[in-house]
């Protein structure tokens, strides 16, 4: 304990301070006593007062990080902090990254050459409809329109497991209709060729 006098430590049992010869208060003695036996009492006192990043003897609350109004974390962290023109919705059905979709290009030549059939395995049902319904009332207009969203919209709709699997799939579609377009063309100069020669045989 500590004499009331001069505040230096001395025996929890003397009668007088051993430093300034004080007597000690028979009350502080007892108090003293209790604080020795009990598991909850100390004699001593604290030498430092726990604090959260405060000066010693300062309690101070923890720091909590703010929130942006818009985001879903804490400032720089949240989607306020994105760059502009990052995407800042929900999570795509696809799974897929969302920050990949502004590094999409802006103009799909698979699906303006293929139309309705590209949407098929693209997952873009509703496309199907609107290039089907629309082209018999204005013609090209749709195929158009969908050529500029289809990149964004597939990525949005379709698994990847990258953009670069993405764009080899893009390219095996053009591939295929360049195929097909040169093909049909070889073939009907072919049976058109054939149809003239039996033609010219026959008279």
């Amino acid at each position: 304990m500590f004499c009331v006098n001069c505040g230096k430590t001395i025996p929890s049992d003397a009668q007088f301070c051993i430093n300034c010869g004080s007597s000690v208060p028979e009350a502080a003695r007892q108090t003293a006593t209790l604080g020795a036996g009990g598991s909850s009492w100390s004699s001593e006192p604290m030498t430092s007062t726990p604090s959260y990043g405060g000066s010693q003897g300062q309690m101070q609350t923890p720091s909590i990080p703010a929130y942006d109004a818009g985001g879903s974390g804490p400032v720089g962290m949240g989607l306020s902090s994105a760059p502009a023109g990052a995407y800042a919705g929900p999570p795509l059905p696809s799974g897929n990254d969302p920050a990949m979709l502004d590094r999409l290009p802006s103009w799909n030549w698979a699906a303006f050459l293929w139309g309705w059939i590209w949407c098929i395995p693209h997952r873009m049902y509703i496309w199907i409809l609107i290039d089907l319904v629309g082209s018999m009332f204005i013609p090209l207009v749709p195929r158009i329109v969908l050529g500029l969203v289809a990149n964004k919209e597939a990525w949005k709709a379709r698994p990847v497991t990258s953009l670069a699997e993405y764009n080899e799939i893009q390219s095996k579609w053009i591939k295929g209709w360049l195929i097909l377009f040169f093909g049909t063309f070889l073939l009907c100069g072919g049976l058109i060729a054939l149809a003239v020669v039996m033609d010219s045989s026959s008279r």
